[in-house]
């Protein structure tokens, strides 16, 4: 498994920020892209696994959602709490709130795939999905409101 994390995430990680440094300026139009696209292949795979599950989730009782969604509002609660607490300003509490809610259920969607089961997938892929559309709104909520 720790070798399958290297070559998940350390190595394409190590691979981009070198393809940053050494192609910057002819990367900057697609800059805005990356972040779409990569957010649409995970909520892909979380939706692919829950499509093979589907009778798996019809199963599952409501306190699993409602466990997958206060894990998710704790992390932008403590995100947010530890931000404020450093004294850090009001955007970087923002960004730190949504990055710890969110977390990283991709990586545990695709790790639990490929060493476990789909039905072990089901949890982390729910929280994906469950953070994307969380994330959205309250990155929404934070663009409208004038506490920038």
């Amino acid at each position: 498994m720790f070798l399958g994390i290297i070559k998940m995430v350390i190595v394409p990680l190590g691979l981009g920020i070198l393809l940053k440094l050494k192609f910057r300026y002819k990367l900057q139009p697609f800059a805005e892209v990356f972040p779409a696209f990569s957010v649409t292949f995970i909520v892909f795979i979380c939706s692919l696994v829950a499509a093979l599950n589907k009778d798996y989730i019809a199963q599952m009782s409501l306190s699993i959602l409602l466990i997958v969604l206060s894990l998710n509002i704790a992390g932008y609660i403590s995100g947010y709490g530890i931000a404020k607490l450093f004294k850090l300003n009001i955007k970087r509490c923002k960004t730190l709130s949504v990055e710890i809610g969110m977390q990283n259920a991709g990586l545990g969607t695709v790790l639990a795939l490929k060493y476990f089961s789909r039905q072990v997938a089901v949890p982390a892929a729910l929280f994906v999905i469950t953070s994307v559309l969380t994330s959205a709104l309250l990155a929404r909520y934070w663009r409208n409101s004038s506490t920038d």
